[in-house]
């Protein structure tokens, strides 16, 4: 009996050992293919957020292909004018201040004083 007691040992001991090293080598890849399966979602909603920016441009470019949307435009934030025509422009008047100024708080003594001996040190000024 005790020369079947270290050979089972040993079996149980091989055994633990392949069951350990099959726990790692089905662990990495399961550990990637998780990762791998957040970024394809994570780049799946990237994918969705561009095409509906890629389509806000789209409209824009149809949009500004239009000759009287360029002249809008062009009217607008350029101030251009078509032959003939006048431009005026019209600078805005800016309104009388309807507050009273804030009363400036007085210096408490302790800072007119500190002024004052400051002030002698500095030669008077």
């Amino acid at each position: 009996m005790s020369a079947i007691a270290p050979a089972l040992a040993q079996r149980r001991l091989m055994m633990l050992i392949v069951l350990v090293g099959a726990a790692f080598i089905l662990f990495f890849p399961a550990r990637q293919l998780v990762q791998q399966r957040q970024r394809i979602g994570s780049l799946e909603d990237r994918l969705l957020q561009l095409r509906a920016e890629n389509d806000l441009l789209s409209q824009d470019v149809e949009r500004l292909s239009k000759p009287e949307e360029l002249e809008t435009l062009a009217r607008e934030r350029l101030g251009l004018v078509k032959p003939g025509e006048r431009a005026y422009f019209v600078e805005p008047i800016e309104p009388e201040p309807t507050t009273a100024p804030r009363d400036v708080p007085k210096a408490s003594w302790w800072e007119r004083a500190w002024e004052s001996f400051t002030s002698l040190l500095r030669g008077g000024d």
